[in-house]
C-alpha cells in the first residue's frame, strides 16, 4: 500500500512513503491513501491545484475539526471514515534534528534526504497531528522564498537580537560589538530598572507578562530586580543554559551591562539600538537616559507591555518635515489578534513588531498600509529549534531558506539570532549596487 504526502506545488517538495507490513516512513501530516475511496482526487489533480483550494485544503485545519468532521476536506474525510485502521500514531515520533545537518541539506528546499523514523506501531483512534502546518511558506501564504527581492525600494534592516549571540554571550558589549562587526543595521536588548534605579540590558526566565528570573540563566532562585547593579554585575551566568548557543568561555568572562555603557558604544559604532522596555518603570528613565545622550534618532522603543509604549508617545510627540514621529516607538506582538492594527495606532507606535511566524504577507501589507513600519522578530535559540523540528519542515533553524521565507512577505526588517547569515546573502544579493554593506 503506498502513501502519498503533498505539499502546496510553490512550496518546497513533494514525498512519497510506502508502508508495509505495519511500518511507515512519514514526511508530513497529509497521509492520502490511494485508490481506497473514489471519493479521493487523484493526487496529479492536488498537485495541479496546489492545496489553494479552501475546499480541500483549509488552513490552520486542527486535530478536533477534522474529527468533527466541520472542515474536513471530502478526501480526507473519507480517509478517515473508510479506513480506520490505517490511522498512524504520530505522537512519538522524533522529527529529523535539522542542526545536525550540513548546511547544503539546510538550505536545499527539496528536503529530499530527510526521512522519519519508521513508525513500528499503529493505532485505531488516533490520526495525523494536522494542526501542524509542517511548512512555514504556507504559514505565511508566501512562495519558497526566491522572490524575497520583489518589490523592495531598499534592502531589509538587519537587527541583532540581543546582539550576536552565536557568536557572543547575548546582550553583552560584546555581542552588540560583534553584531556590528556581523554586518546589523540594529541591535535589540531587553531594559530592566533596577532596585537602585540602574537601567540594566538582561533577558531573563520567565514570559513577557513577568519576566526576569534567574533559574536556568544563572542557575540560581530569585529576579533580576532583586539586585542593585553592582550585585548584577558579579552574577555567573549557567553554561547548561539552552539560550546560550555562544562558547563556553564567553560565558566566563559575560556580565550584565548598564545600558549607557551599551548606547555609548553603539554611539561609537553607529548602530541603531532597539530597546525592548521588559521590565517595570523602564519607559521615563530610559527617555531620559537617550536625550542626556542626545540618541533620539539612534534609539528606537518598544513593549510587548502596550501602556509602556502609549507612555512614550504621550510624553513625546514630536513628528518631522514628513509626517513622521520623531521618537520611534514599536508595538510587539506574540500572538496576533484581529484588531492589532488598531492596538498599534491607539497607542502611536511607529511599528509593529510580529514573531517571524505570524509575519504573514496579509498582515505586512496592512501596517504599511496604516503608514507603519515592519519587523519580523525570532524566538531565542531553544523555540526555534523546536519550531523547526515540530512544526516547519520545508527550512533548516533560521539558514537562508527560512530568512527567504519570512523575507518574502515584505517585512522591512527582520531581528534574528544569526545576523552573519542574512548578512552575505545581502551581500550577494546586492554585489555592485549601492545597497551593497
Amino acid at each position: 500500500m503506498y502513501f502519498y504526502i503533498f505539499s502546496r506545488t510553490w512550496q518546497t517538495s513533494l514525498f512519497m512513503v510506502s508502508a508495509h507490513f505495519m511500518s511507515v516512513r512519514l514526511s508530513t501530516a497529509m497521509i492520502v491513501p490511494q485508490g481506497e475511496n473514489p471519493s479521493i482526487p487523484d493526487p496529479s489533480s492536488l498537485m495541479e491545484e496546489g492545496f489553494s483550494n479552501p475546499n480541500i485544503y483549509p488552513k490552520k485545519m486542527t486535530t478536533s475539526e477534522v474529527l468533527a468532521g466541520e472542515t474536513t476536506p471530502p478526501f480526507l474525510r473519507g480517509v478517515i471514515e473508510s479506513s480506520p485502521i490505517l490511522k498512524p500514531d504520530l505522537s512519538s515520533l522524533a522529527l529529523p534534528d535539522l542542526e545536525a545537518l550540513s548546511t547544503d541539506e539546510r538550505s536545499d528546499s527539496s528536503l529530499s534526504v530527510l526521512s522519519h523514523p519508521e513508525v513500528d506501531h499503529w493505532s485505531e483512534t488516533s490520526i495525523p497531528p494536522l494542526d501542524l502546518p509542517l511548512s512555514l511558506a504556507y504559514t505565511l501564504n508566501v512562495g519558497d522564498g526566491d522572490d524575497w527581492l520583489i518589490g523592495r525600494r531598499s534592502r531589509p534592516m538587519i537587527v541583532g537580537h540581543r546582539g550576536s549571540m552565536y557568536r557572543k554571550l547575548e546582550n553583552t558589549l560584546d555581542s552588540f560589538r560583534a553584531a556590528a562587526e556581523d554586518g546589523c543595521d540594529a541591535v535589540e536588548l531587553d531594559l530592566f530598572l533596577l532596585k537602585d534605579g540602574s537601567l540594566v540590558v538582561f533577558h531573563g526566565d520567565g514570559g513577557d507578562a513577568n519576566p526576569g528570573y534567574l533559574s536556568s540563566y544563572c542557575g540560581i532562585g530569585g529576579n533580576i530586580l532583586d539586585y542593585t547593579n553592582a550585585e548584577a554585575r558579579q552574577l555567573k551566568f549557567n553554561p547548561d543554559c539552552p539560550e546560550f548557543p555562544c562558547p563556553r568561555e564567553e560565558l566566563e568572562r559575560g556580565f550584565i551591562p548598564t545600558l549607557e555603557e551599551v548606547l555609548v558604544q553603539a554611539k561609537e559604532l553607529g548602530t541603531i539600538v532597539k530597546i525592548e522596555l521588559k521590565g517595570p518603570g523602564t519607559e521615563i528613565p530610559c527617555l531620559e537616559l537617550v536625550e542626556r545622550m542626545d540618541m533620539v534618532d539612534q534609539c528606537h522603543f518598544s513593549s510587548f507591555d502596550h501602556s509602556r509604549v502609549a507612555r512614550i508617545r504621550e510624553l513625546r510627540q514630536q513628528k518631522d518635515d514628513n509626517g513622521q514621529h520623531v521618537y520611534k516607538t514599536g508595538c510587539l506582538f506574540s500572538e496576533v489578534p484581529d484588531n492589532f492594527i488598531e492596538m498599534a495606532t491607539g497607542v502611536g507606535a511607529s511599528e509593529v513588531h510580529l514573531k517571524y511566524d505570524t509575519c504573514t504577507t496579509e498582515r505586512v501589507l496592512a501596517i504599511h498600509d496604516a503608514g507603519m513600519g515592519s519587523m519580523a522578530w525570532f524566538r531565542g535559540p531553544p523555540g526555534m529549534r523546536q519550531d523547526v523540528t515540530d512544526k516547519y519542515l520545508d527550512v533548516g533553524n533560521e539558514d537562508e531558506s527560512m530568512y527567504r521565507t519570512v523575507l518574502a512577505t515584505g517585512v522591512q526588517a527582520i531581528c534574528l539570532n544569526k545576523p552573519y547569515i542574512l548578512h552575505h546573502m545581502i551581500q550577494r544579493q546586492y554585489e555592485g549596487t549601492e545597497e551593497a554593506i
